[in-house]
């Protein structure tokens, strides 16, 4: 940052790497990446998908105690998958208690829609995550 210039919240300012190309070239590569970044957003707000969980979340919304349930769950499937990942020793009781948990919930048709449709948005955004990791890392060693 330069000398005597105001602080902004703008984080090209705090790490000028993020700039490499000049605005003679077509804009910064933030600004590219920003501009990429919106036109995704914008077509997956667009797909059926995106539209499906958006009307699967305000029914479940609009139900305060299936909303909690749901939430409830979210937490215990939460902890119990952080346990494996962190290769901690888990339970029966607790693998049984978040699939029956599950299971519960499904057989309510909007808790059921809600989380297929939250699975759904959760694969597209790990598909472009990995796309662009995939892509990012094929041409470096260390990433």
């Amino acid at each position: 940052m330069a000398k005597n210039k105001e602080k902004s919240n703008d984080s090209t300012d705090y790490y000028g790497y993020l700039r490499p190309t000049s605005v003679a070239q077509g804009g910064s590569f933030v600004d590219k990446i920003i501009n990429k970044t919106d036109e995704l957003a914008t077509f997956i707000k667009d797909s059926q998908f995106y539209k499906d969980y958006v009307e699967s979340k305000k029914g479940i919304d609009c139900n305060e105690s299936l909303r909690e349930k749901i939430d409830f769950y979210k937490s215990k499937h939460f902890a119990y998958q952080t346990k494996l990942l962190n290769d901690e020793p888990t339970t029966f009781e607790e693998e049984k208690e978040v699939s029956a948990l599950y299971a519960a919930l499904l057989l309510n048709a909007d808790a059921k829609h809600f989380l297929q449709s939250e699975a759904n948005m959760l694969k597209i955004f790990r598909t472009v995550v990995d796309t662009i990791a995939g892509v990012v890392s094929a041409g470096a060693t260390s990433l």
